[in-house]
């Protein structure tokens, strides 16, 4: 099934424009194993095919998974870019896992404590709202 170069919409152009200027055509040839013609005529319509985006995109080590649960989670160098912006080295997500670990039980009691008290917080201030309103 032969692939067709098609104009496709400005976000999909950038994306594309972002592999060209971290790879060469020749280089982004190599990866796909396709000549630098081919690679030419996506460069220039903007429209790179899946499973060649896919593995570009892992071998610019971008991407980490084709799950949804992944989305703005990528490798930045030699760290993961979480969705919120932080670059984090494996040893803080060792630590982190570790820490909640070892936090787990006594937070999870914690928890229970507070979400106690901001229940009865609520129904006296539910309470206090009702007799005002039945003052006038």
């Amino acid at each position: 099934m032969a692939y067709k170069y098609n104009r496709l919409e400005m976000a999909e152009n950038k994306k594309t424009s972002l592999i060209f200027a971290d790879l060469t055509p020749e280089s982004v040839a190599n990866l796909c194993f396709k000549s630098v013609r081919t690679v030419e005529k996506w460069r220039k319509s903007g429209c790179i095919p899946p499973e060649s985006r896919r593995l570009l995109k892992l071998y610019l080590k971008r991407a980490i998974s084709d799950e949804s649960e992944w989305d703005g989670f990528y490798m930045e160098g030699n760290r993961l870019r979480l969705p919120t912006g932080q670059l984090v080295q494996p040893q803080q997500i060792l630590l982190a896992m570790a820490l909640l670990e070892f936090g787990a039980e006594p937070e999870r009691l914690m928890l229970a404590r507070l979400n106690r008290t901001a229940r009865a917080i609520a129904r006296i201030k539910l309470r206090a709202n009702n007799h005002q309103t039945k003052l006038r």
